[in-house]
């Protein structure tokens, strides 16, 4: 029975609690035993576990043998009965004595008290004498020499091939083509810094996973490798097959600035092959794995397939990718900064007009500044550059992406969600791009009310790009509106990990508290969110928690200044929500009206509890006609 492991080099202070507690993930737990000395009841150091089944015996072993516990590596092997002996007659072995208040054994019954044969040599009741040849093999003469070493070599022999094989079965041959990455280690992070050093870590492993002939391994948990030093990692690695290890920190700045670190090792020789540093914003470091990848792959001499990188990865052609106008502009896509970006990519896109890669970063600025403000003349701009990247013959899969989010604007939502479909099915995408369309598709999912579509679409676009924080907001949305708020709030929680200043997360976190009916614990986010969005949306819903919370007279000061924001659909809606939840009815249906004349298709208004106070107005029900009717033609299909 295999699914019986021994477990040696257990501390003094080991416990069956703490033992059950690490055996525990790998299955049920049949049988714990730690053994003891029966004179002084002290522990000898090994004891027993059974699991269920073997085959989580066998997961035991690969992930607990030679890890660090209380202090001690640990030997987890499975425990083999030992077999029945004559008393040394046939082995040539010297019998264990019992001690006389030993109870019968029958034969090839387990003893819990001893070692498996092949752990500990046998133990005799006397000591061995200091020359094993003294007094029973006499000293050979010159006439038989000959044929003595002919038999010392051969016992030598057989010794190193028997001590080969027992060495062998522990170790499994490593490879230079596999590949370990460990969780980055974090500084400077208050909370969520495991959850940010696996992510990044995990998106690394996405984008070598597709690599000839690279083996990606399974990226482990943080707590299997946070105590271990750098030389017992790499000897992590070879335990498990593994040739190369990645391993990194990343450390967070004030004012939001960032520091990685990544560092290539030889798990073999231990030793570095390869090392980077680089300096940067949140969203720049984060969006960084790809980059990073590419490098790894350049060091271990492997090629990347031919992939249509994420849109904020472009670098163009040699010149273009060394001008130092390409690392302002995308610096500033990613980090949203809509005017600034406008300048910047439009003076990118002067230097390099051919570019179809400027192009394409130009058309991004312009879809963000038609995003937030909606005027006509900046979709006129990007659907002009859209016109000249399609001269280009390169448009492929910017321009369609493009054009297919311009449908959401003119309510084509299925027809959008088609297009973003035939992206997908056509192919061609590295892992962050591919997360990228989803997230989009996504999108028009939720806005037809197929929620678990949408979620799938996330997960799968969560799964590419592990450190998009944006995917994790968007998760937190979805989960809300199924009734999951918990999820929502764990995926909020950790888009923050990923890049505390994501006011969007911020919003995710307090939305989901509120749901969750802790008004209280949802203010703080969500004045962190508006401080830093400055924007009715946020501020607006920062004063609906703050009146659930019985603040009046500070919910008052964020109402009066969410109103002084640009109005926005959702910044109208949540303070029309404020005002009927404080009491004033005219106050809320006016947002309300506001929030519709804007252009709101969604049916929330139907269930919303926080417009209880209105339900019954005649105003809000013709409000509500129009949101219906407008929600039904945007799910149309063409």
């Amino acid at each position: 029975m295999k699914s019986r492991l021994f477990i040696g080099g257990l501390a003094e202070e080991a416990t069956e609690e703490a033992i059950s507690g690490l055996f525990a993930p790998f299955g049920e737990i049949s049988f714990i035993s730690i053994i003891k000395d029966r004179d002084s009841g002290k522990p000898r150091g090994f004891g027993f576990v059974q699991l269920g089944t073997d085959e989580q015996a066998q997961r035991a072993i690969e992930a607990l043998h030679g890890t660090q516990f209380l202090g001690r590596e640990l030997r987890v092997l499975v425990a083999e009965p030992k077999g029945p002996k004559a008393a040394g007659a046939a082995t040539g072995e010297v019998p264990v004595m019992k001690r006389a208040s030993d109870p019968e054994a029958a034969d090839g019954d387990f003893d819990a008290e001893r070692e498996p044969d092949r752990l500990t040599p046998l133990r005799t009741p006397f000591p061995p004498p200091l020359n094993p040849f003294a007094e029973t093999t006499p000293i050979p003469s010159r006439k038989n020499l000959g044929p003595w070493l002919v038999f010392v070599g051969i016992v030598l022999a057989l010794g190193v091939i028997l001590g080969r094989a027992l060495f062998s079965e522990g170790l499994p041959e490593v490879s230079k083509d596999t590949l370990l990455i460990v969780p980055f280690d974090v500084y400077g992070q208050a909370s969520g810094g495991a959850y940010l050093g696996s992510a990044f870590a995990q998106a690394l492993a996405v984008n070598l996973a597709e690599v000839q002939p690279l083996k990606v391994l399974p990226v482990p948990r943080p707590t299997d490798v946070e105590s271990l030093a750098a030389d017992e990692r790499a000897r992590f690695a070879r335990r498990r097959s593994a040739g190369r290890l990645v391993l990194g920190s990343l450390t967070r700045k004030e004012n939001g600035q960032a520091h990685i670190s990544l560092t290539l090792v030889d798990a073999l020789e231990n030793r570095i092959l390869w090392g980077v540093q680089e300096e940067g914003t949140e969203d720049e470091i984060l969006g960084l794995a790809a980059v990073f990848a590419r490098r790894i792959g350049e060091k271990l001499g492997v090629s990347f397939p031919k992939l249509y990188v994420h849109v904020t990865d472009l670098s163009g052609s040699p010149a273009m990718a060394a001008s130092p106008l390409l690392g302002t502009a995308v610096a500033l896509l990613r980090r949203n900064e809509i005017e600034a970006s406008l300048e910047a990519t439009r003076k990118l896109q002067a230097a390099f007009p051919a570019e179809a890669d400027a192009m394409v970063l130009r058309s991004l600025a312009l879809m963000l500044a038609f995003d937030a403000d909606g005027e006509p003349e900046d979709r006129v701009a990007l659907e002009c550059m859209l016109d000249r990247l399609e001269k280009t013959k390169q448009g492929y899969p910017y321009a369609d992406f493009f054009r297919a989010n311009l449908l959401y604007y003119d309510a084509r939502v299925p027809e959008a969600m088609e297009r973003f479909s035939q992206i997908l099915e056509r192919g061609g995408l590295a892992p962050a791009a591919k997360a990228w369309v989803l997230r989009f598709r996504a999108f028009g999912k939720q806005r037809v009310r197929d929620l678990e579509g949408a979620l799938q679409d996330l997960e799968q676009s969560h799964q590419m790009d592990p450190t998009s924080s944006v995917t994790h907001g968007m998760l937190s949305n979805v989960l809300y509106l199924l009734g999951r708020y918990q999820e929502a709030l764990t995926r909020a929680q950790q888009g923050q990990a990923l890049a505390p200043s994501s006011w969007r997360n911020l919003m995710a976190e307090g939305h989901a508290l509120l749901a969750l009916a802790k008004p209280a614990e949802a203010t703080a986010p969500l004045d962190r969110a508006c401080a830093i969005a400055r924007s009715q949306m946020a501020c607006g819903l920062w004063a609906v928690a703050l009146v659930q919370a019985g603040q009046k007279e500070e919910a008052v000061k964020a109402a009066k200044l969410a109103r002084g924001f640009f109005d926005t659909v959702w910044g109208a809606y949540n303070l029309a929500c404020y005002h009927a939840l404080a009491g004033e009815p005219k106050e809320a249906l006016e947002q309300l009206e506001r929030s519709v004349k804007l252009g709101l298709d969604d049916l929330i208004p139907e269930t919303d509890t926080d417009l209880d106070s209105i339900r019954q107005n005649s105003k809000f029900h013709e409000l509500l006609e129009i949101v219906r009717e407008r929600a039904h033609r945007a799910s149309a299909k063409p």
